[in-house]
Protein backbone atom coordinates (compact mmCIF):
# COMPACT_ATOMS: atom_id res chain seq x y z
CA UNK A 1 0.00 0.00 0.00
CA UNK A 2 1.54 3.35 -1.00
CA UNK A 3 2.19 5.74 1.85
CA UNK A 4 -0.40 8.53 2.08
CA UNK A 5 0.85 11.77 0.58
CA UNK A 6 1.42 14.62 3.01
CA UNK A 7 1.44 17.20 0.21
CA UNK A 8 -1.50 19.57 -0.10
CA UNK A 9 -3.72 18.41 -2.99
CA UNK A 10 -3.58 20.76 -5.96
CA UNK A 11 -7.10 21.82 -6.87
CA UNK A 12 -6.16 24.94 -8.86
CA UNK A 13 -5.88 28.63 -8.01
CA UNK A 14 -8.89 28.26 -5.73
CA UNK A 15 -9.16 24.72 -4.44
CA UNK A 16 -11.81 22.98 -6.49
CA UNK A 17 -12.40 26.00 -8.77
CA UNK A 18 -12.95 24.55 -12.26
CA UNK A 19 -12.88 28.00 -13.93
CA UNK A 20 -9.50 29.14 -12.64
CA UNK A 21 -7.65 28.76 -15.96
CA UNK A 22 -10.51 29.31 -18.44
CA UNK A 23 -10.47 32.64 -20.29
CA UNK A 24 -12.49 31.98 -23.45
CA UNK A 25 -15.23 29.52 -24.37
CA UNK A 26 -17.27 28.86 -27.49
CA UNK A 27 -20.76 30.28 -27.98
CA UNK A 28 -23.07 28.95 -30.69
CA UNK A 29 -26.28 30.19 -32.14
CA UNK A 30 -29.05 28.60 -30.08
CA UNK A 31 -30.78 26.86 -32.98
CA UNK A 32 -27.53 25.23 -34.10
CA UNK A 33 -27.06 27.72 -36.91
CA UNK A 34 -27.97 25.13 -39.54
CA UNK A 35 -30.81 24.49 -41.97
CA UNK A 36 -30.96 20.75 -41.44
CA UNK A 37 -28.33 19.72 -43.98
CA UNK A 38 -25.28 21.69 -42.95
CA UNK A 39 -22.25 19.81 -41.73
CA UNK A 40 -21.43 19.97 -38.06
CA UNK A 41 -19.33 23.04 -37.23
CA UNK A 42 -20.77 25.34 -39.91
CA UNK A 43 -23.23 27.02 -37.58
CA UNK A 44 -22.48 30.55 -36.46
CA UNK A 45 -20.14 30.51 -33.48
CA UNK A 46 -17.12 32.25 -31.95
CA UNK A 47 -15.01 32.20 -28.80
CA UNK A 48 -16.32 34.62 -26.18
CA UNK A 49 -14.58 35.87 -23.04
CA UNK A 50 -15.86 34.04 -19.97
CA UNK A 51 -17.02 37.30 -18.37
CA UNK A 52 -19.23 38.20 -21.36
CA UNK A 53 -22.98 37.74 -20.97
CA UNK A 54 -24.76 35.22 -23.19
CA UNK A 55 -27.88 33.06 -23.16
CA UNK A 56 -28.11 29.58 -21.66
CA UNK A 57 -29.39 26.18 -22.74
CA UNK A 58 -29.03 23.16 -20.41
CA UNK A 59 -28.82 19.48 -21.36
CA UNK A 60 -28.46 16.24 -19.41
CA UNK A 61 -28.46 12.54 -20.16
CA UNK A 62 -29.78 11.99 -16.63
CA UNK A 63 -31.52 15.12 -15.30
CA UNK A 64 -31.74 15.69 -11.55
CA UNK A 65 -35.51 15.27 -11.57
CA UNK A 66 -37.60 12.90 -13.60
CA UNK A 67 -38.73 14.10 -17.03
CA UNK A 68 -41.61 16.46 -16.57
CA UNK A 69 -42.46 20.13 -16.99
CA UNK A 70 -38.81 21.15 -16.64
CA UNK A 71 -36.95 18.43 -18.58
CA UNK A 72 -38.09 17.15 -21.95
CA UNK A 73 -37.00 16.02 -25.39
CA UNK A 74 -38.26 18.53 -27.95
CA UNK A 75 -36.54 17.42 -31.12
CA UNK A 76 -37.31 16.10 -34.56
CA UNK A 77 -37.66 12.34 -34.88
CA UNK A 78 -34.47 11.96 -36.91
CA UNK A 79 -32.47 13.46 -34.05
CA UNK A 80 -34.26 11.80 -31.13
CA UNK A 81 -31.66 9.07 -30.60
CA UNK A 82 -28.83 11.60 -30.51
CA UNK A 83 -30.35 14.01 -28.03
CA UNK A 84 -30.37 14.15 -24.23
CA UNK A 85 -33.04 15.87 -22.17
CA UNK A 86 -33.09 19.65 -22.34
CA UNK A 87 -34.27 22.07 -19.67
CA UNK A 88 -37.28 24.33 -20.29
CA UNK A 89 -36.29 27.69 -18.82
CA UNK A 90 -39.16 29.63 -17.28
CA UNK A 91 -39.67 33.36 -17.81
CA UNK A 92 -38.45 34.29 -14.36
CA UNK A 93 -35.20 32.41 -15.03
CA UNK A 94 -34.43 34.22 -18.30
CA UNK A 95 -31.13 36.08 -18.09
CA UNK A 96 -27.85 36.57 -19.90
CA UNK A 97 -25.05 35.06 -17.85
CA UNK A 98 -21.28 34.78 -17.65
CA UNK A 99 -19.70 31.41 -18.42
CA UNK A 100 -19.38 30.58 -14.70
CA UNK A 101 -22.95 31.64 -13.98
CA UNK A 102 -24.26 29.59 -16.92
CA UNK A 103 -22.44 26.46 -15.75
CA UNK A 104 -23.68 26.88 -12.21
CA UNK A 105 -27.24 27.55 -13.38
CA UNK A 106 -27.37 24.31 -15.37
CA UNK A 107 -25.69 22.39 -12.55
CA UNK A 108 -28.35 23.53 -10.06
CA UNK A 109 -30.92 21.96 -12.38
CA UNK A 110 -29.02 18.67 -12.43
CA UNK A 111 -27.52 19.15 -15.89
CA UNK A 112 -24.78 20.91 -17.81
CA UNK A 113 -24.45 23.28 -20.74
CA UNK A 114 -25.38 21.74 -24.08
CA UNK A 115 -22.53 20.70 -26.37
CA UNK A 116 -22.07 22.27 -29.82
CA UNK A 117 -23.10 18.94 -31.35
CA UNK A 118 -26.33 18.86 -29.33
CA UNK A 119 -27.13 22.39 -30.47
CA UNK A 120 -26.36 21.37 -34.05
CA UNK A 121 -28.94 18.58 -33.79
CA UNK A 122 -31.43 21.12 -32.40
CA UNK A 123 -31.73 19.20 -29.14
CA UNK A 124 -32.71 22.27 -27.14
CA UNK A 125 -34.77 24.22 -29.66
CA UNK A 126 -37.80 25.97 -28.22
CA UNK A 127 -36.72 25.79 -24.59
CA UNK A 128 -37.53 29.35 -23.69
CA UNK A 129 -36.21 32.90 -23.39
CA UNK A 130 -35.87 33.31 -27.16
CA UNK A 131 -32.44 31.69 -26.93
CA UNK A 132 -32.82 29.96 -30.32
CA UNK A 133 -31.78 33.20 -32.01
CA UNK A 134 -29.15 34.19 -29.44
CA UNK A 135 -25.62 33.02 -28.89
CA UNK A 136 -25.50 30.52 -26.01
CA UNK A 137 -22.64 29.14 -23.94
CA UNK A 138 -21.55 25.57 -24.74
CA UNK A 139 -20.24 22.72 -22.66
CA UNK A 140 -16.48 22.47 -22.04
CA UNK A 141 -15.55 18.81 -21.44
CA UNK A 142 -12.32 19.86 -19.71
CA UNK A 143 -14.14 21.29 -16.71
CA UNK A 144 -17.49 19.52 -16.54
CA UNK A 145 -16.22 16.88 -14.15
CA UNK A 146 -15.76 19.62 -11.58
CA UNK A 147 -19.25 21.13 -11.99
CA UNK A 148 -21.92 20.15 -9.53
CA UNK A 149 -25.28 21.36 -8.33
CA UNK A 150 -24.13 23.86 -5.68
CA UNK A 151 -21.08 25.95 -5.01
CA UNK A 152 -18.62 24.13 -2.73
CA UNK A 153 -18.38 25.02 0.91
CA UNK A 154 -15.09 26.28 2.29
CA UNK A 155 -12.77 23.34 2.92
CA UNK A 156 -12.22 22.25 6.54
CA UNK A 157 -14.17 25.22 7.81
CA UNK A 158 -17.02 24.84 10.24
CA UNK A 159 -20.42 26.00 9.02
CA UNK A 160 -20.76 29.74 9.12
CA UNK A 161 -22.66 29.57 12.39
CA UNK A 162 -23.35 26.72 14.80
CA UNK A 163 -25.96 27.84 17.27
CA UNK A 164 -28.00 26.08 19.89
CA UNK A 165 -28.41 22.32 19.69
CA UNK A 166 -27.48 20.81 16.29
CA UNK A 167 -27.83 17.27 14.97
CA UNK A 168 -24.42 16.32 13.58
CA UNK A 169 -24.69 13.47 11.10
CA UNK A 170 -21.24 11.96 10.61
CA UNK A 171 -20.37 9.19 8.16
CA UNK A 172 -17.26 8.02 6.33
CA UNK A 173 -17.44 7.94 2.50
CA UNK A 174 -14.68 5.97 0.82
CA UNK A 175 -13.20 5.47 -2.63
CA UNK A 176 -14.68 2.34 -4.20
CA UNK A 177 -12.04 0.91 -6.52
CA UNK A 178 -14.30 -1.93 -7.65
CA UNK A 179 -16.47 0.35 -9.79
CA UNK A 180 -15.58 2.56 -12.73
CA UNK A 181 -18.99 3.88 -13.71
CA UNK A 182 -19.59 6.01 -10.62
CA UNK A 183 -15.98 6.37 -9.50
CA UNK A 184 -14.57 7.44 -7.18
CA UNK A 185 -17.68 6.55 -5.14
CA UNK A 186 -20.26 3.84 -5.85
CA UNK A 187 -23.94 4.37 -6.67
CA UNK A 188 -25.08 3.65 -3.09
CA UNK A 189 -22.78 6.36 -1.71
CA UNK A 190 -23.80 8.88 -4.37
CA UNK A 191 -27.44 8.19 -3.53
CA UNK A 192 -26.74 8.62 0.17
CA UNK A 193 -25.03 12.00 -0.39
CA UNK A 194 -27.87 13.31 -2.55
CA UNK A 195 -30.51 12.02 -0.13
CA UNK A 196 -28.77 13.40 2.97
CA UNK A 197 -28.32 16.83 1.40
CA UNK A 198 -31.99 17.01 0.43
CA UNK A 199 -33.14 15.89 3.88
CA UNK A 200 -30.77 18.34 5.60
CA UNK A 201 -31.90 21.25 3.44
CA UNK A 202 -35.56 20.34 4.02
CA UNK A 203 -35.04 20.30 7.79
CA UNK A 204 -33.07 23.54 7.90
CA UNK A 205 -35.67 25.36 5.76
CA UNK A 206 -38.48 24.07 7.98
CA UNK A 207 -36.63 25.04 11.16
CA UNK A 208 -36.68 28.68 10.10
CA UNK A 209 -40.48 28.60 10.41
CA UNK A 210 -40.98 26.32 13.45
CA UNK A 211 -37.85 26.99 15.50
CA UNK A 212 -39.86 27.67 18.65
CA UNK A 213 -40.19 23.97 19.43
CA UNK A 214 -37.61 22.17 17.29
CA UNK A 215 -35.05 20.16 19.25
CA UNK A 216 -32.33 20.63 16.61
CA UNK A 217 -31.39 24.16 15.64
CA UNK A 218 -29.77 22.78 12.48
CA UNK A 219 -28.65 19.58 10.80
CA UNK A 220 -24.94 19.45 9.94
CA UNK A 221 -23.37 16.85 7.64
CA UNK A 222 -19.79 15.81 8.41
CA UNK A 223 -17.83 13.58 6.04
CA UNK A 224 -14.92 11.84 7.81
CA UNK A 225 -12.52 10.39 5.24
CA UNK A 226 -9.24 8.50 5.19
CA UNK A 227 -6.11 10.40 4.19
CA UNK A 228 -5.50 7.99 1.32
CA UNK A 229 -8.89 9.03 -0.18
CA UNK A 230 -8.59 12.78 0.37
CA UNK A 231 -7.34 13.79 -3.08
CA UNK A 232 -10.12 11.94 -4.91
CA UNK A 233 -12.99 12.78 -2.57
CA UNK A 234 -12.55 16.21 -1.01
CA UNK A 235 -13.65 18.18 -4.06
CA UNK A 236 -16.82 16.12 -4.50
CA UNK A 237 -17.79 15.89 -0.83
CA UNK A 238 -17.39 19.62 -0.25
CA UNK A 239 -20.53 20.13 -2.32
CA UNK A 240 -22.63 17.95 -0.03
CA UNK A 241 -21.04 18.03 3.43
CA UNK A 242 -20.85 21.02 5.74
CA UNK A 243 -17.40 19.85 6.71
CA UNK A 244 -14.90 17.34 5.31
CA UNK A 245 -12.48 16.02 7.96
CA UNK A 246 -9.46 13.80 7.31
CA UNK A 247 -9.13 11.02 9.88
CA UNK A 248 -5.78 10.63 11.68
CA UNK A 249 -5.31 6.91 10.92
CA UNK A 250 -6.79 3.80 9.35
CA UNK A 251 -6.81 0.11 10.17
CA UNK A 252 -3.91 -0.36 7.73
CA UNK A 253 -1.77 1.85 9.96
CA UNK A 254 -2.48 -0.37 12.97
CA UNK A 255 -2.75 -3.76 11.24
CA UNK A 256 -0.56 -4.25 8.14
CA UNK A 257 -2.64 -7.24 6.98
CA UNK A 258 -5.87 -5.19 6.73
CA UNK A 259 -7.09 -2.79 4.07
CA UNK A 260 -7.62 0.84 5.13
CA UNK A 261 -10.87 1.28 7.10
CA UNK A 262 -11.96 3.93 9.62
CA UNK A 263 -12.14 3.31 13.35
CA UNK A 264 -15.52 4.09 14.92
CA UNK A 265 -13.88 6.22 17.62
CA UNK A 266 -12.15 8.42 15.03
CA UNK A 267 -15.38 8.95 13.09
CA UNK A 268 -17.23 9.88 16.29
CA UNK A 269 -14.41 12.26 17.25
CA UNK A 270 -14.60 13.89 13.81
CA UNK A 271 -18.27 14.64 14.35
CA UNK A 272 -17.67 15.96 17.87
CA UNK A 273 -14.77 18.14 16.74
CA UNK A 274 -16.91 20.77 15.04
CA UNK A 275 -18.35 21.68 18.44
CA UNK A 276 -15.19 23.30 19.69
CA UNK A 277 -15.15 23.22 23.47
CA UNK A 278 -18.03 20.76 23.66
CA UNK A 279 -21.66 21.71 23.90
CA UNK A 280 -25.15 20.28 23.78
CA UNK A 281 -25.80 18.29 20.60
CA UNK A 282 -26.90 14.97 19.17
CA UNK A 283 -24.58 12.96 16.96
CA UNK A 284 -25.91 10.62 14.28
CA UNK A 285 -23.61 7.80 13.19
CA UNK A 286 -24.31 5.74 10.07
CA UNK A 287 -22.56 3.89 7.30
CA UNK A 288 -21.96 5.89 4.13
CA UNK A 289 -24.62 4.00 2.16
CA UNK A 290 -27.57 4.54 4.52
CA UNK A 291 -29.87 7.01 2.72
CA UNK A 292 -32.21 9.35 4.62
CA UNK A 293 -35.69 9.93 3.23
CA UNK A 294 -36.66 13.55 2.69
CA UNK A 295 -38.35 13.95 6.09
CA UNK A 296 -35.97 11.71 8.03
CA UNK A 297 -34.28 14.39 10.13
CA UNK A 298 -37.66 15.96 10.93
CA UNK A 299 -38.94 12.56 12.08
CA UNK A 300 -35.80 11.92 14.17
CA UNK A 301 -36.15 15.31 15.85
CA UNK A 302 -39.80 14.62 16.69
CA UNK A 303 -39.03 11.18 18.15
CA UNK A 304 -36.20 12.40 20.35
CA UNK A 305 -38.19 15.40 21.54
CA UNK A 306 -41.42 13.58 22.35
CA UNK A 307 -39.82 10.47 23.83
CA UNK A 308 -37.13 12.48 25.64
CA UNK A 309 -34.60 9.87 24.56
CA UNK A 310 -30.87 10.21 25.08
CA UNK A 311 -30.16 7.79 22.25
CA UNK A 312 -31.93 5.57 19.76
CA UNK A 313 -31.26 3.24 16.86
CA UNK A 314 -33.31 3.68 13.70
CA UNK A 315 -33.70 0.62 11.50
CA UNK A 316 -33.72 0.91 7.73
CA UNK A 317 -35.72 -0.37 4.79
CA UNK A 318 -33.88 -2.45 2.19
CA UNK A 319 -34.65 -1.70 -1.46
CA UNK A 320 -33.81 -4.44 -3.95
CA UNK A 321 -32.19 -2.77 -6.96
CA UNK A 322 -34.22 -5.11 -9.18
CA UNK A 323 -37.18 -2.83 -8.37
CA UNK A 324 -35.36 0.27 -9.63
CA UNK A 325 -34.79 1.62 -13.12
CA UNK A 326 -31.00 1.75 -13.38
CA UNK A 327 -29.22 3.33 -16.36
CA UNK A 328 -29.00 0.89 -19.26
CA UNK A 329 -25.91 2.47 -20.81
CA UNK A 330 -23.38 3.39 -18.15
CA UNK A 331 -20.43 3.76 -20.53
CA UNK A 332 -21.30 7.41 -21.22
CA UNK A 333 -21.57 8.40 -17.53
CA UNK A 334 -18.52 10.50 -16.83
CA UNK A 335 -19.36 13.86 -15.27
CA UNK A 336 -20.11 14.67 -11.68
CA UNK A 337 -23.36 16.32 -12.74
CA UNK A 338 -24.51 13.15 -14.49
CA UNK A 339 -23.63 10.99 -11.51
CA UNK A 340 -25.49 13.38 -9.23
CA UNK A 341 -28.49 13.34 -11.54
CA UNK A 342 -28.62 9.54 -11.64
CA UNK A 343 -28.31 9.32 -7.86
CA UNK A 344 -31.15 11.83 -7.43
CA UNK A 345 -33.30 9.81 -9.81
CA UNK A 346 -32.51 6.57 -7.91
CA UNK A 347 -33.30 8.27 -4.58
CA UNK A 348 -36.71 9.33 -5.86
CA UNK A 349 -37.42 5.85 -7.23
CA UNK A 350 -36.41 4.21 -3.94
CA UNK A 351 -38.69 6.48 -1.93
CA UNK A 352 -41.53 5.75 -4.35
CA UNK A 353 -40.84 2.02 -3.89
CA UNK A 354 -41.13 2.48 -0.12
CA UNK A 355 -44.50 4.19 -0.51
CA UNK A 356 -45.64 1.22 -2.61
CA UNK A 357 -44.46 -1.28 -0.01
CA UNK A 358 -41.65 -2.63 -2.23
CA UNK A 359 -39.05 -3.01 0.50
CA UNK A 360 -37.92 -5.36 3.23
CA UNK A 361 -37.48 -4.26 6.84
CA UNK A 362 -33.95 -4.72 8.09
CA UNK A 363 -33.54 -6.11 11.62
CA UNK A 364 -29.99 -4.86 12.15
CA UNK A 365 -28.64 -1.58 13.46
CA UNK A 366 -26.79 0.90 11.28
CA UNK A 367 -28.12 4.33 12.30
CA UNK A 368 -27.67 5.73 15.79
CA UNK A 369 -28.67 9.12 17.23
CA UNK A 370 -26.76 9.76 20.48
CA UNK A 371 -26.77 12.73 22.85
CA UNK A 372 -23.40 14.33 23.60
CA UNK A 373 -23.65 13.45 27.31
CA UNK A 374 -23.78 9.75 26.38
CA UNK A 375 -20.79 10.05 24.06
CA UNK A 376 -18.73 11.39 26.95
CA UNK A 377 -19.26 8.10 28.83
CA UNK A 378 -18.28 5.68 26.05
CA UNK A 379 -14.89 4.58 24.74
CA UNK A 380 -15.36 3.04 21.28
CA UNK A 381 -12.06 1.15 21.43
CA UNK A 382 -10.59 -0.10 18.15
CA UNK A 383 -13.63 -1.56 16.43
CA UNK A 384 -13.87 -0.34 12.86
CA UNK A 385 -16.50 0.24 10.21
CA UNK A 386 -17.14 -2.05 7.29
CA UNK A 387 -17.19 -5.46 9.01
CA UNK A 388 -19.20 -7.16 11.81
CA UNK A 389 -20.01 -6.43 14.59
CA UNK A 390 -19.42 -2.78 15.21
CA UNK A 391 -23.11 -1.84 15.01
CA UNK A 392 -24.33 -4.71 17.19
CA UNK A 393 -21.72 -3.78 19.78
CA UNK A 394 -22.76 -0.11 19.81
CA UNK A 395 -26.39 -1.18 20.16
CA UNK A 396 -25.61 -3.41 23.15
CA UNK A 397 -23.53 -0.73 24.86
CA UNK A 398 -26.18 1.95 24.43
CA UNK A 399 -28.75 -0.45 25.87
CA UNK A 400 -26.65 -0.56 29.05
CA UNK A 401 -25.44 3.04 29.34
CA UNK A 402 -28.66 4.87 28.37
CA UNK A 403 -31.79 4.94 30.54
CA UNK A 404 -34.09 5.72 27.63
CA UNK A 405 -32.80 3.80 24.66
CA UNK A 406 -34.83 1.99 22.04
CA UNK A 407 -34.52 0.64 18.51
CA UNK A 408 -37.13 2.26 16.27
CA UNK A 409 -38.65 0.91 13.08
CA UNK A 410 -40.25 4.09 11.80
CA UNK A 411 -42.85 4.44 9.09
CA UNK A 412 -40.49 3.80 6.20
CA UNK A 413 -41.39 7.01 4.38
CA UNK A 414 -39.77 8.82 7.32
CA UNK A 415 -36.81 6.50 7.89
CA UNK A 416 -33.71 5.42 5.99
CA UNK A 417 -33.15 3.02 3.14
CA UNK A 418 -30.33 0.99 1.66
CA UNK A 419 -29.85 -0.13 -1.93
CA UNK A 420 -29.28 -3.84 -2.02
CA UNK A 421 -28.99 -6.62 -4.56
CA UNK A 422 -29.99 -9.82 -2.75
CA UNK A 423 -27.98 -11.86 -5.22
CA UNK A 424 -24.78 -10.32 -3.90
CA UNK A 425 -25.58 -11.51 -0.37
CA UNK A 426 -26.46 -15.02 -1.49
CA UNK A 427 -22.89 -15.65 -2.61
CA UNK A 428 -21.26 -18.05 -0.17
CA UNK A 429 -18.16 -16.88 1.68
CA UNK A 430 -14.82 -18.46 1.03
CA UNK A 431 -14.03 -21.38 3.30
CA UNK A 432 -10.36 -20.56 3.76
CA UNK A 433 -9.56 -20.09 7.46
CA UNK A 434 -5.77 -20.25 7.20
CA UNK A 435 -5.49 -16.59 8.26
CA UNK A 436 -6.47 -17.62 11.81
CA UNK A 437 -2.93 -18.93 12.24
CA UNK A 438 -1.56 -15.40 11.69
CA UNK A 439 -2.92 -14.47 15.15
CA UNK A 440 -1.33 -15.74 18.34
CA UNK A 441 -3.56 -17.56 20.79
CA UNK A 442 -3.45 -14.75 23.33
CA UNK A 443 -5.06 -12.42 20.78
CA UNK A 444 -7.63 -15.02 19.73
CA UNK A 445 -8.67 -15.58 23.34
CA UNK A 446 -10.09 -12.04 23.39
CA UNK A 447 -12.94 -13.61 21.40
CA UNK A 448 -14.22 -15.02 24.70
CA UNK A 449 -15.00 -11.47 25.86
CA UNK A 450 -16.93 -10.42 22.73
CA UNK A 451 -20.67 -11.12 23.17
CA UNK A 452 -21.04 -11.77 19.43
CA UNK A 453 -18.04 -14.01 18.71
CA UNK A 454 -19.92 -17.28 18.81
CA UNK A 455 -23.45 -16.32 17.88
CA UNK A 456 -23.16 -17.10 14.15
CA UNK A 457 -22.17 -20.72 14.88
CA UNK A 458 -19.45 -20.50 12.24
CA UNK A 459 -15.93 -19.07 12.39
CA UNK A 460 -14.99 -15.68 10.95
CA UNK A 461 -14.26 -16.22 7.27
CA UNK A 462 -12.10 -13.20 6.56
CA UNK A 463 -9.28 -11.51 8.40
CA UNK A 464 -11.17 -8.22 8.82
CA UNK A 465 -14.13 -9.79 10.61
CA UNK A 466 -11.82 -11.80 12.86
CA UNK A 467 -9.78 -8.72 13.80
CA UNK A 468 -12.94 -6.75 14.53
CA UNK A 469 -14.28 -9.53 16.79
CA UNK A 470 -10.94 -9.60 18.63
CA UNK A 471 -11.15 -5.82 19.05
CA UNK A 472 -14.73 -6.28 20.27
CA UNK A 473 -13.41 -8.65 22.94
CA UNK A 474 -10.83 -6.08 24.05
CA UNK A 475 -13.59 -3.48 24.10
CA UNK A 476 -15.83 -5.52 26.37
CA UNK A 477 -13.11 -7.06 28.54
CA UNK A 478 -13.54 -6.04 32.16
CA UNK A 479 -11.15 -4.12 34.35
CA UNK A 480 -11.37 -3.95 38.15
CA UNK A 481 -12.24 -0.59 39.68
CA UNK A 482 -12.62 -0.45 43.49
CA UNK A 483 -13.37 -4.16 43.56
CA UNK A 484 -15.97 -3.93 40.76
CA UNK A 485 -15.74 -5.30 37.23
CA UNK A 486 -16.19 -2.58 34.62
CA UNK A 487 -15.98 -3.25 30.86
CA UNK A 488 -13.48 -1.42 28.69
CA UNK A 489 -16.09 0.63 26.85
CA UNK A 490 -16.75 2.71 29.99
CA UNK A 491 -14.65 5.87 29.97
CA UNK A 492 -12.57 6.45 33.12
CA UNK A 493 -14.54 8.56 35.55
CA UNK A 494 -17.89 7.05 34.58
CA UNK A 495 -17.54 3.71 36.38
CA UNK A 496 -20.12 4.68 39.02
CA UNK A 497 -22.59 5.61 36.29
CA UNK A 498 -22.14 2.20 34.70
CA UNK A 499 -22.50 0.36 38.01
CA UNK A 500 -25.64 2.28 38.93
CA UNK A 501 -27.24 1.52 35.56
CA UNK A 502 -26.44 -2.21 35.70
CA UNK A 503 -27.54 -2.50 39.35
CA UNK A 504 -24.92 -5.09 40.17
CA UNK A 505 -25.87 -7.52 37.38
CA UNK A 506 -22.72 -7.04 35.35
CA UNK A 507 -21.85 -10.74 35.47
CA UNK A 508 -25.00 -11.52 33.51
CA UNK A 509 -24.53 -8.77 30.95
CA UNK A 510 -20.87 -9.23 30.15
CA UNK A 511 -19.90 -12.73 31.20
CA UNK A 512 -16.96 -14.22 29.35
CA UNK A 513 -17.80 -16.86 26.80
CA UNK A 514 -15.55 -19.49 28.39
CA UNK A 515 -18.37 -21.97 28.12
CA UNK A 516 -18.75 -21.35 24.39
CA UNK A 517 -17.60 -24.64 22.93
CA UNK A 518 -17.80 -23.11 19.46
CA UNK A 519 -15.23 -20.37 20.17
CA UNK A 520 -12.91 -22.84 21.90
CA UNK A 521 -13.25 -25.26 18.99
CA UNK A 522 -12.40 -22.58 16.43
CA UNK A 523 -9.33 -21.42 18.34
CA UNK A 524 -8.10 -25.00 18.74
CA UNK A 525 -8.91 -26.02 15.17
CA UNK A 526 -7.96 -22.93 13.16
CA UNK A 527 -5.57 -20.98 15.40
CA UNK A 528 -1.91 -21.73 16.06
CA UNK A 529 -1.12 -24.64 18.32
CA UNK A 530 -0.91 -23.89 22.02
CA UNK A 531 2.81 -24.65 21.98
CA UNK A 532 3.62 -22.14 19.24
Amino acid sequence: RPAPSTAEPNFGVERGDPFANVEYNAVYLGNGGNTGGAEFGRGEHFDAHVNDAHAVKCCSRYPMARPGPSWSKKVSQESMALCPYSYDISEDECALMSFREANEFCATKGGRLCTPEELHHRCAVGNGCGADMKFVWTHDSNIDDEIIHVAPRQDNAAPAEIVGHPLIHVFSPHVDRSTKTFAPLNLSQWTMLVSAKRSRDAYNRRHQNVSSYSKFDSVILVCAILQIDEYELRGILSHYCDRVIVLPRSTADEYPNLKPLPFVQDVVDAGKSIMEGGGDFHLMLTNSDICPTEKFYQYTETLLRLRKSEAMAINRATIDTKNLELPANTASISTVSEKHGIAAHISEQAQDAIKQGKFKPHPGHDCFAIHSSVLDMINFGKVFLGYPRWAGSVNKILGVMVDKYEAISPPKTYGTFHLDDERAWNTSDAQDTSFWKEFDRQELEYLYSCPFAGESFQPAKNVHTLQNLINCGKWFQSRTVNGNSVPGFVQPGYEDVYLSKTAGHTELLFARLDESMAVKLWIDQYGPSSSS
